[in-house]
């Protein structure tokens, strides 16, 4: 993790089939969003069709993703915020309603959802529990690790105290909304990918690629991710894409 290599080795688990019409970029822009969308909605926050969903940051790597899975995988109602300039763009990718940061705050719209997705973290994170409907949760990839988190990464007793304590004020704004808060590591899973798969192959999610440059390129790639404009993801490209390989 957090690093750039020009192969890895991993066990096949971890690992599933490319769809025959997606480029190597394709497949590298996937699975880390792909896989914290379905661990987040599907397996902890357990979204049913017809819900509504506040998505922040849809226009974003995670974002941009997660519009598409939850409308026309999950068929959630979904809400994002982005900036104006994108407002149209991210209706494209499926949302129902945009509320322009740049224009309006969320915390002011008047609704209420049965998901919140923070892709943000703090401040966001706690004010998320402010739109969120009792019985709802708040599900969060930046936000303070709870309890599960700890029993994820294999937290001994002090590091267990230590997180039950940077976890205490998210999980009073839950009992207080009488929400549920989950905060979780993305774990590989190639099963989930295989999956994933067969929504691919019909066409219910696209990539969502800002831009591929070469590593030599990686640190200003880096900065222009920290700057928060990148519309989708941004892949870096290491040397030529190798050829599809089957195993033998």
């Amino acid at each position: 993790m957090g690093s750039f290599a020009e192969c890895v080795d991993i066990h096949q688990q971890f690992a599933a089939p490319l769809p025959d019409s997606w480029s190597m970029q394709d497949a590298a822009s996937l699975p880390l969003v792909a896989l914290a969308t379905i661990q987040g909605f599907r397996d902890r926050a357990s979204a049913q069709p017809g819900q509504s969903i506040l998505i922040h940051a849809g226009s974003g790597g995670l974002g941009s993703f997660a519009i598409q899975y939850a409308k026309r995988v999950l068929h959630l109602q979904v809400t994002t915020t982005t900036s104006s300039r994108n407002h149209d763009w991210v209706q494209q990718l499926g949302a129902d309603h945009v509320i322009a940061y740049d224009q309006s705050n969320y915390l002011q719209c008047g609704q209420r959802f049965d998901l919140v997705f923070d892709t943000l973290g703090p401040p966001h994170t706690a004010r998320s529990f402010e739109v969120v409907k009792p019985g709802g949760a708040v599900v969060s990839v930046m936000g303070p690790p709870d309890a599960s988190f700890a029993k994820q990464v294999g937290a001994g007793f002090p590091m267990n105290l230590v997180i039950s304590a940077a976890s205490l004020p998210m999980r009073f704004r839950a009992h207080r909304a009488k929400a549920r808060y989950f905060r979780y590591l993305t774990e590989s899973s190639g099963t989930q990918l295989r999956e994933l798969n067969q929504q691919l192959k019909r066409g219910l999610i696209q990539p969502v690629i800002d831009r591929v440059v070469p590593l030599a390129e990686c640190p200003d790639a880096l900065d222009y991710l920290a700057r928060g404009r990148a519309r989708g993801k941004v892949v870096i490209s290491i040397g030529n894409a190798p050829k599809r390989q089957h195993a033998g």
